[in-house]
């Protein structure tokens, strides 16, 4: 589990850990997120996240305003059509929907 770091332009993203942990980087501060506990990026800062915990991690993501699962439903039909993601494609989605690609995810 990971994503690449990123900003919203129009949401807020909370992360709720259920099971296991991860790190959430949010402009720069990390921090290890255990089971029954949560971390809050506001739109307009840079955040990321990894699993590095021993385990898997199930992780509750929401997102305030409402409507973005529309960009991860149009991301999942986008890639069960080609064979390997076309990153451009794939950058205008996430144009679309105001999110900023800023660097790799953690490692």
């Amino acid at each position: 589990m990971s994503g690449p770091l990123h900003r919203h332009s129009r949401e807020d993203e909370w992360f709720y850990v259920v099971e296991g942990q991860i790190t959430v980087r949010v402009d720069g501060h990390e921090t290890i997120v255990r089971a029954w506990g949560s971390a809050f990026a506001p739109r307009g800062t840079a955040h990321t996240f990894q699993n590095f915990g021993p385990t898997a991690a199930r992780v509750l993501v929401l997102f305030t305003p409402g409507h973005f699962q529309q960009f991860f439903e149009e991301l999942s039909s986008l890639i069960k059509v080609l064979p390997t993601p076309d990153l451009v494609r794939v950058e205008q989605l996430m144009n679309k929907y105001g999110v900023e690609v800023l660097g790799p995810a953690l490692s």
